[in-house]
């Protein structure tokens, strides 16, 4: 038999979530799950994230966000958040701050996008005349964009002072671009110095579904592989077997792109996208295949969110799950929101840039804001650890009898702890006391070969601090190496 001498510390989280890595090489220093916590805020520590609240008014109850869109013209004397929803006939495009209707009688239920160019914006939507909004009215005819000659795609985005545009349904691998803008008409057109590029129909790729840029080319994505443009040509031909189901998975960071797709969540330079979810891979592998047409990306160039719903994984159900990537320190946290997100797009309020996603209830929703979510709905935290096995005095295969030890918290008013012996079921959790302060001694008795430790709790009052734990000197018992 042998005793701990030493205090036995787990008090740094800076690593994240990491989960699908053998527990005899596994970071100490990450969780296998912190759920609405940041692992980077205060290095070492989970802090709990912020809330969430609206942005102006509710459009239509239960309504889906089909489109969401920041519009802010150069000198900011014009702006507006347009959200996309159906009134249950056609789809109309909201001024999210008043609640009102900016654009009415588009097709219902069609996924819509923006591009902003020239102090206008287009809409477009596969199947209506593209309109372009001008910072007052809507233009069918002309205006920066030339709307009337534009084609109708799914996709657009503006490079090297062109339009680009795909997804029109004759031609689904065929992107067109416009003209170069004309810098005194401020306009492009689509029928001078215009035209279109064939990409590669019979890659097997499918159907072009999103467009994004990184410096020095035009990315063309289908839903299974990806294409570059560089001003004249097209390359690689066939090497890149990685797309995506939407728009709505790609997005921009740090001269990045970031996209989303069923075997996980990926990053590109214009090069062979490299994937950066492994440590998240299994709660990644069970997104239900209906959600992948709906995933939702955003980056603010210090982190990537990707928005997936719920996901269930063995006997545990995580509901509107967001995964949130640090670009530098490349880490994974996990967040579980009360509104279920559809898209996002970045705004100005108050003069600071803050993220707004599009939920399925008619509303626009500011994240990373206040000690709640949206309508006074508390945030729920939790803190599983991965295997214990005390390496430093024992192996997997001795078995410990524990007896002792002290939980780290700050601001937390309603915690409680868990401990499982020899086993990775959900049922299998025991409590072992409450969290009443910021030092919580616990005793108790626990015998077995490894152990996982969980904490979870609410706030509304502010952020949660969880610090981590130890056990004494003295509290940790070795036994032997026969199982009971």
């Amino acid at each position: 038999m042998a005793k701990n001498k030493e205090v036995i510390q787990f008090r740094d989280w800076s690593k994240g979530n990491i989960r699908v890595v053998q527990n005899s090489i596994v970071p100490k220093n990450s969780a296998k799950l912190a759920l609405n916590f940041n692992s980077d805020e205060e290095l070492g520590s989970l802090v709990s994230r912020l809330g969430t609240n609206i942005v102006g008014t509710q459009t239509v109850a239960s309504g889906t966000c089909l489109g969401i869109h920041y519009f802010r013209d150069t000198v900011g004397t014009s702006h507006k958040l347009f959200g996309v929803f159906s009134d249950g006939s056609n789809n109309d495009v909201y001024d999210m701050i008043t609640g009102n209707s900016s654009l009415t009688g588009d097709t219902k239920d069609l996924k819509t996008r923006f591009c902003t160019y020239l102090d206008s914006v287009v809409r477009v939507n596969g199947t209506d005349a593209c309109k372009a909004f001008n910072g007052s009215t809507w233009d069918t005819t002309g205006g920066a964009f030339d709307v009337a000659n534009m084609p109708i795609g799914t996709v657009v985005i503006e490079w090297k002072d062109r339009v680009y545009t795909a997804g029109v349904s004759t031609s689904p691998s065929i992107i067109y671009y416009s003209g170069i803008a004309d810098p005194d008409t401020r306009a492009v057109s689509w029928t001078v110095a215009n035209g279109q590029i064939e990409v590669e129909q019979e890659d097997g790729g499918g159907a072009i579904t999103a467009l994004e840029k990184v410096p020095g080319y035009l990315l063309i994505f289908k839903e299974r592989s990806m294409k570059r443009w560089d001003g004249s040509s097209t390359y690689p031909e066939d090497l890149v077997n990685v797309g995506v189901a939407t728009q709505e998975a790609v997005c921009r960071g740090r001269n990045m792109v970031f996209l989303a797709n069923q075997q996980g969540v990926w990053a590109t330079n214009g090069g062979y996208p490299q994937k950066i979810s492994k440590p998240i891979q299994d709660l990644w592998d069970a997104i239900p295949a209906a959600n992948l047409s709906s995933i939702a990306t955003y980056s603010d160039d210090n982190y990537v969110y990707v928005y997936v719903g719920d996901i269930t994984l063995g006997d545990n159900s995580y509901t509107n799950i967001c995964f949130k990537y640090n670009i530098d320190n490349q880490t994974w946290d996990i967040y579980s929101y009360y509104n279920d997100f559809t898209c996002f797009t970045w705004y100005i309020s108050s003069n600071s840039k803050v993220i707004v996603g599009g939920d399925k209830d008619g509303q626009a929703i500011q994240i990373n804001t206040g000690n709640t979510d949206y309508n006074a709905q508390p945030i729920t935290w939790s803190f599983e650890s991965n295997d214990i096995e005390f390496g430093t005095i024992s192996t997997r295969g001795l078995i410990k009898e524990l007896s002792q030890m002290n939980v780290f918290t700050e601001n937390c008013i309603t915690g409680d702890v868990m401990i499982r012996i020899n086993s990775h079921r959900d049922k299998d959790w025991k409590p072992l006391g409450s969290i009443k302060g910021d030092i919580q001694d616990l005793e108790f008795k626990a015998k077995g070969n490894y152990f996982n430790i969980k904490a979870t709790g609410t706030t509304n009052s502010g952020k949660v601090k969880f610090l981590g734990f130890e056990f004494p000197a003295q509290s940790i018992n070795v036994v032997s190496n026969i199982k009971d």
